[in-house]
């Protein structure tokens, strides 16, 4: 078995494993790579480098993911709603617990 892949902007981005390759639209650019070469690996034309570290998120990062998601003022009906004894539906609930938990760990 041959490992073929797709790279793009220097990325493995495709894998396939196959005896032969089979006819691909010619747009799609399949080339020989070694085996064990893992998809994300990095190749500058010539090696095969590791897969990129993840980037790390700040808190400010996270934060304005969350927000972009759950505005704040979502959060605060929703603890009114409880206060004043309403059903929540659970998947709010979750939300919002789980924007309180990343808000107390920052």
């Amino acid at each position: 078995m041959t490992t073929f892949a797709i790279i793009e902007d220097g990325v493995v981005t495709q894998l396939l494993v196959r005896d032969v390759l089979p006819p691909f639209h010619p747009d799609l650019k399949y080339i020989e790579v070694p085996d064990g070469t893992q998809r994300y690996q990095t190749f500058d034309g010539t090696n095969f480098g590791p897969r990129p570290a993840a980037p790390v998120e700040t808190f400010e990062q996270k934060m304005a993911a969350s927000d972009a998601i759950l505005p704040r003022y979502v959060e605060d009906l929703v603890d009114a709603l409880e206060a004043l004894g309403g059903t929540i539906p659970a998947e709010l609930a979750t939300k919002v617990a789980d924007k309180k938990q990343l808000r107390s760990n920052g």
